[in-house]
């Protein structure tokens, strides 16, 4: 700890807009990379319509994040086990 800041908060400001931006970096590597999809992609490679994907979403079968603002679903979920075809 410094005297102009004894409790350390300032340090502790710094190390987590450190890693919020690491953080971001990576989430934007997996968008260019393809492992992160927008919903209309997501939706074009699994066969799913939208309509499946939100309620997907909605019922917790399905979790997305969001990269500078947009949507980012995970390329690597298989869609049997998501969308109720009953």
């Amino acid at each position: 700890m410094n005297k102009s800041d004894p409790s350390g908060s300032s340090a502790m400001k710094s190390w987590v807009e450190s890693a919020k931006l690491q953080a971001n970096e990576y989430e934007q590597k997996l968008v260019r990379q393809g492992e992160l999809l927008d919903p209309k992609s997501f939706c074009k490679r699994s066969g799913m319509s939208e309509a499946e994907l939100q309620d997907a979403m909605r019922e917790g079968r399905m979790f997305g994040l969001e990269v500078d603002g947009v949507l980012s679903l995970p390329a690597f979920c298989r869609m049997e086990f998501l969308v109720y075809r009953g």
